[in-house]
């Protein structure tokens, strides 16, 4: 069955036949400095690991950096103060400006809306992103005429080994992941120009964050286009204000294998370490149940999973190919690059890179009688329509794959897929 994977895996690479889908993104858009550990001066031999919500001195940084080294994951800590320390490079961040920067290079027409958009973030955009601001109402322009801030959110992130592993968050306080009002009272106009909407920056908010998270709650229903929440690990105040009020307003989420388990817990419901495809179903019907999600994404080590309702129109293997396609295109990426280039999705092949073991998938058939199941991943359980993908490994782990391609990309694909069979 494996050939059978490969096979489909070849089958959804390369660049898409667009069809001029226009995609908004948004709201979190910033600068990383990054610092490579082992070009600075950074002594660890004598430093405790200790964890530190903010970080405010050198001890704390060396701290902060063993502890991430001994637990060997990335850590997020406030930053209280700025290292002297010779950075590498500056890169985009932000979940809403790496989609947009990815949907552009795979070649969809992209706009990117942040309410603090600087000209140090739009000369990292690249490509022929359009940004939205407002002017008498919602107006589509070039990204220089979008610039509406001299402030840019300038993240300090540490990195060892190629991976990141401390960032160090310098939140603007004026940051809101909403839309100013002018574009909101406009939302019926852009609703003409725009075809989905793929937000993000939630966990980013500045100052008073349950009532931003509250604003957009208020607004985005509003907004009558499929709205895809790219979700990201946050607070618990935050999350809770997340889940309760705001999860109402999209149609569909993502979830890598932290943010299934954060928010699981806050819908009271018990997830494994490594979870199943059983585990990522039974966080589906919650959140279809409880807040109306029609698309539910789940992306671990092993595998892709979403869950739709049958309302949504898409075929399972129109499912089934988004997600191949955006996990195809996470893979593509050279030379550290954080999305992939047009070069890169047009040339990319499966060589040295093998399919996850299927016993996932497998389990998951024999539990709920789905034949066949385990080779094409896909299947139907009562009004839910599911599909799922083993992972494409590369040395027998999982490098270089971008939440963020993954997720916008799968969204996106889907929808395009939908409208041609239509």
């Amino acid at each position: 069955m494996k050939d059978n994977w490969r096979k489909l895996y070849r089958e959804n690479t390369g660049r898409m036949q667009t069809e001029n889908l226009q995609v908004l993104t948004g709201f979190d858009a910033g600068i990383d400095k990054e610092i490579r550990i082992d070009e600075v001066e950074i002594d660890l031999s004598h430093t405790e690991a200790q964890k530190h919500d903010r970080v405010e001195s050198m001890q704390d940084l060396r701290e902060a950096i063993a502890e991430a080294d001994e637990r060997n994951e990335a850590l997020v800590c406030e930053g209280g103060f700025s290292p002297d320390m010779e950075v590498h490079r500056e890169i985009l961040s932000g979940a809403g400006a790496l989609s947009a920067r990815f949907l552009n290079e795979a070649g969809f027409d992209t706009v990117l809306y942040s309410g603090t958009l600087s000209e140090k973030v739009t000369t990292r955009l690249e490509g022929n992103i359009r940004t939205l601001k407002e002017e008498d109402g919602p107006k589509i322009v070039d990204k220089e005429s979008g610039i509406n801030t001299s402030e840019t959110r300038e993240d300090t992130v540490f990195t060892s080994r190629a991976q990141e592993a401390l960032r160090l968050r310098h939140d603007l306080k004026g940051f809101g992941p909403y839309f100013r009002k002018g574009i909101e009272d406009g939302f019926g106009d852009l609703e003409k120009e725009i075809d989905l909407a793929i937000l993000s920056g939630f966990h980013r908010a500045g100052g008073n964050v349950e009532a931003k998270i509250e604003r957009a709650a208020k607004q985005l229903p509003k907004l009558d286009i499929p709205k895809h929440l790219d979700y990201r690990i946050m607070g618990a105040k935050a999350s809770e204000k997340v889940i309760d009020r705001l999860l109402p307003a999209f149609d569909s989420i993502n979830l890598d294998r932290e943010e299934m388990k954060q928010v699981s817990e806050a819908l009271g419901l018990d997830t494994q370490e490594e979870p199943s495809i059983q585990d990522c179903l039974e966080l589906a019907r919650k959140l279809r149940e409880e807040k109306n999600l029609e698309r539910i994404h789940i992306h671990t080590e092993r595998f892709q999973a979403v869950f739709e309702s049958g309302e949504t129109g898409s075929d399972v293997s129109e499912m089934r190919d988004s997600l191949l396609w955006a996990w195809n295109c996470s893979k593509s990426r050279q030379d550290e690059r954080r999305v992939p280039r047009e070069e890169d999705i047009r040339e990319y092949d499966l060589q040295d890179r093998h399919v996850h073991r299927l016993d996932p998938l497998e389990e998951f058939a024999q539990r709920h009688g789905l034949k066949g199941f385990a080779g094409t991943g896909t299947g139907e359980l009562g009004d839910l329509k599911v599909a799922c993908v083993p992972a494409l490994l590369e040395d027998g782990s999982q490098q270089n794959v971008s939440e963020t391609v993954v997720s916008t990309g799968a969204f996106v694909a889907e929808n395009l897929l939908r409208r041609t069979d239509r």
